[in-house]
């Protein structure tokens, strides 16, 4: 999984969630699709949100770069304060 580091020095952050500029392309070259184009937002603690989009909006690359189970070409992802960091393919599986 991604290493946390931490940002808030060890208070818990009112955001839940934050993502800072995050892209992710797939492909290269002439055959290359954006899924994510520099997104940014950003969650309150304790709120709901639904996901919404027609489909190859980038809504299911947007949740696995939430969540850690993928990772952005760019940006930054902070889940409670922390940034997601690091980590090997291994252990992202």
């Amino acid at each position: 999984m991604f290493r946390r580091r931490s940002t808030t020095g060890g208070a818990r952050s009112q955001e839940a969630l934050r993502l800072v500029k995050v892209a992710k392309v797939y492909g290269t070259a002439e055959n290359a699709v954006t899924a994510l184009d520099s997104v940014s937002l950003s969650l309150s603690t304790g709120s709901f949100t639904a996901v919404m989009g027609p489909s190859g909006s980038g809504k299911s690359t947007l949740l696995q770069c939430a969540a850690g189970l993928d990772r952005p070409d760019s940006g930054r992802v902070m889940v409670d304060g922390e940034e997601m960091t690091g980590g090997s393919e291994a252990a992202l599986t």
